[in-house]
């Protein structure tokens, strides 16, 4: 389904880190999710955009049971550091297993982050296998998921892979809570934001109507599900297109 050195965008919560409420970080998932890149990358040659969530460390219902509500913008900039830490985290864990990788934050951070763009996105891919992009879009109000789509069509990446956790793809409604709930296996942008489905950002889907970016949900939680969504041998799964 996905060719050989293919650009793709791996899409993953802040919560995709972690297993426990207690600890931001957990370390085996954080190995694993190295061992899967480290093996689609020496197999199948692919170059790996990372967006990366920030709810294992600062979530708007944190914010709220904080009093923060009332200043959205600020809470939402928070928001976006725990994406920047939660990349700066990742990238440790490919560097020390020999990945070549970097980070770029929507945001500069001078003498540690730059700022991606359509050149230095290019320009980073020649030298590196993965480029982790931190800091969200740099501005309030917008998901990591517009941030997704925003950094596939800067990249000029083919897919969005967006792992979500404990759940296959896209229903109508909770399966967790709705045994009733009806799964779909292929929707376009505009069926999604017809039927007022829930799973992915409305924007994001948006901004990727004037391209050929596909994006693939998955269960991110399955043993090595990544490495099987790129195989394709993960029969759960639900993809959208223009």
């Amino acid at each position: 389904m996905i060719n050989k050195k293919e650009r793709v965008i791996l899409k993953l919560s802040g919560e995709a880190l972690t297993n426990s409420s207690e600890n931001i970080y957990s370390i085996d998932i954080l190995k694993n999710i190295t061992e899967q890149i480290s093996y689609l990358i020496k197999n199948y040659q692919l170059k790996i955009g990372i967006v990366i969530g920030g709810g294992n460390i600062f979530r708007g219902s944190l914010a709220k049971s904080l009093g923060m509500i009332k200043n959205e913008e600020s809470a939402d900039h928070m928001g976006m550091l725990a994406t920047t830490i939660n990349a700066i985290a990742l990238n440790i864990y490919l560097k020390n297993a020999k990945i070549k990788s970097i980070v770029l934050n929507a945001r500069e951070i001078k003498g540690l982050l730059n700022q991606p763009s359509e050149e230095k996105i290019s320009e980073e891919f020649i030298k590196n296998d993965v480029i982790i992009f931190g800091g969200g879009t740099g501005k309030p109000y917008v998901s990591t998921d517009t941030a997704a789509a925003l950094r596939a069509i800067e990249s000029k990446s083919s897919y969005i892979l967006m792992a979500k956790n404990n759940i296959d793809g896209i229903y109508d409604k909770d399966p967790n809570h709705f045994t009733n709930a009806k799964f779909f296996k292929k929707l376009t942008f505009k069926e999604f934001i017809d039927l007022k489905l829930q799973a992915i950002d409305h924007q994001a889907l948006q901004k990727l109507e004037g391209t050929d970016i596909k994006i693939i949900v998955f269960n991110m939680n399955g043993k090595n599900n990544i490495i099987k969504l790129y195989e394709n041998k993960l029969k759960a799964k639900t993809i959208l297109t223009k």
